[in-house]
């Protein structure tokens, strides 16, 4: 029988991978629960998240918008007046 080689590094990677991968398609119990009060909480929470996203967005775009476009009526309020025969 001819001697055995040692695993090298690439070797011993690749075995410890596939090994990992098939214990890990393997299918084990979560044993978990979550109860309605917790579920509540973290539906609750997901919401809230995505509604001050949704609001700081506006805020960044919406109100310097607003701004300029009152900028501008002003701008053009004080032309209209300039222009007006007394």
């Amino acid at each position: 029988m001819p001697p055995r080689r040692p695993l090298t590094f690439w070797s011993q990677s690749v075995a410890f991978r596939a090994t990992f991968a098939a214990a890990a398609t393997l299918p084990q119990a979560a044993q978990a629960y979550i109860g309605p009060g917790a579920g509540l909480t973290a539906l609750g929470t997901v919401i809230a998240l995505i509604l001050a996203l949704g609001l700081a967005i506006v805020g960044f775009v919406w109100y310097p918008l607003k701004r300029l476009r009152r900028k501008r009526k002003r701008a053009s309020d004080g032309d209209k007046a300039d222009r007006e025969p007394e």
